[in-house]
């Protein structure tokens, strides 16, 4: 079949704006050509960009700097830099790996968002360590599983190295936006593994939970279930399954302030009790929202 009708695609450039400023840009010529009926994806070595437009991001994706709870472009090219440098240029690496695999799926697939996650993850560790918190534990553990994951990416499979990725960095993510999100909270947090932190010495627990969520009375159930099980295996009295979207989802409305529910978690925790949270933080209006399950 002649690729020929993939050229429309690629002299697309999408742009959205919200509140008259770009919320995101998907334009995959940048890295997507076609060479006598050959699709060629060069993303480059380090594929992070930022531009005077004011988006960050890489070369056919890029995001408002809030998409990826930074304040500004400067913060977010200064975070992924930072945690470059720290995993021994490892994220560098890991992106150059993925970010054609994910343009390659995006053709069958169509686009999402997947990429915001590790410059989600950037700015998360980077914002904490401005703040005086130790993040080296979660540094060290991010480079192993990265160079683990990066060593076998062309022997198993890219699809499968590819997945492999995203889901370490949305698991880190994860454990970096809770203790970053606590911490504007006021609570002392210390970063640990097992378990994930320790907020006002409590022990907590994050999961992501992004790609099985779904919003059923069967599966909050299920979540339910598997509370005392984690709170065992990882010394917490306080688990958290993340389910934050790339923008809202359809309960994010409905759930209560995150600050509220930590409240009454820590309460419980204080008498002894366990407590499950589903998290629900949306970097389109940064407004975590929890529920107690």
């Amino acid at each position: 079949m002649s690729l020929n009708a993939l050229r429309p695609l690629l002299s697309i450039k999408l742009r959205l704006n919200a509140d008259k400023q770009p919320l995101f840009e998907i334009s995959p010529g940048d890295v997507m050509r076609l060479e006598d009926d050959i699709l060629k994806i060069d993303c480059g070595s380090n594929p992070f960009v930022s531009r005077e437009d004011g988006l960050v991001g890489f070369s056919g994706l890029r995001f408002r700097p809030s998409m990826v709870y930074a304040p500004n472009r400067k913060f977010a090219g200064s975070a992924y830099s930072w945690v470059n440098e720290k995993t021994g240029q490892s994220l560098g690496r890991a992106m150059a790996a993925a970010m054609p695999v994910y343009f390659g799926l995006s053709l069958t697939q169509g686009f999402n968002f997947t990429p915001m996650t590790p410059l989600q993850l950037c700015s998360n560790l980077y914002g904490l360590s401005l703040d005086g918190y130790s993040v080296n534990g979660k540094i060290s553990e991010l480079r192993k599983q990265l160079r683990g994951n990066l060593r076998p990416f062309y022997q198993n499979g890219q699809l499968q190295g590819y997945g492999s990725l995203m889901r370490i960095f949305e698991s880190v993510n994860s454990e970096a936006k809770v203790a970053r999100t606590v911490s504007n909270l006021g609570y002392d947090v210390q970063l640990g593994i097992h378990p994930d932190m320790l907020v006002g010495g409590i022990g907590v627990e994050v999961k992501n939970v992004l790609w099985s969520f779904v919003g059923t009375h069967e599966y909050l159930f299920q979540l339910r279930q598997r509370v005392e099980r984690i709170a065992k295996e990882q010394n917490a009295q306080i688990v958290i399954f993340d389910a934050a979207q790339y923008f809202n989802f359809f309960l994010h409305n409905h759930m209560r302030p995150f600050s509220t529910v930590m409240k009454k978690a820590m309460w419980r925790a204080r008498k002894g009790g366990l407590s499950g949270i589903l998290l629900s933080y949306s970097p389109f209006d940064q407004t975590p929202r929890g529920l107690i399950l």
